[in-house]
């Protein structure tokens, strides 16, 4: 943690002291910034219940996480969400989608 606070967050360098982990399965951050955004803290929950459901339709559980997560952007677009999901050559892709929730 020292090195990254030191070469990131106060010299602006890259860090090297990281190895970057394969990941297993997909990650879905769902904005539930309440605070930031009325339209996020309303919607993200109830999107992250509907995923949840979904996911546990499909018996995807143990290959696809929901979490919520901070200001993503985008917020007039409620329902904003990141996924990030190793891509056919093993590499992370992420992608950004903004979902409108039919209440």
């Amino acid at each position: 943690m020292d090195s990254f606070f030191d070469d990131v967050m106060v010299s602006c360098k890259s860090w090297d002291g990281g190895v970057q982990d394969v990941i297993a399965g997909s990650y879905i951050f769902v904005c539930a910034h309440g605070s930031r955004d009325v339209r996020c803290g309303v919607c993200g929950p109830v999107l992250i219940d509907k995923l949840n459901e979904e996911i546990q339709l499909r018996g995807s559980k143990d290959q696809i996480s929901v979490l919520a997560c901070s200001h993503i952007g985008g917020h007039k677009y409620a329902g904003n969400l990141i996924t990030f999901s190793p891509g056919p050559d093993g590499k992370i892709m992420g992608h950004w989608s903004a979902l409108t929730l039919l209440l």
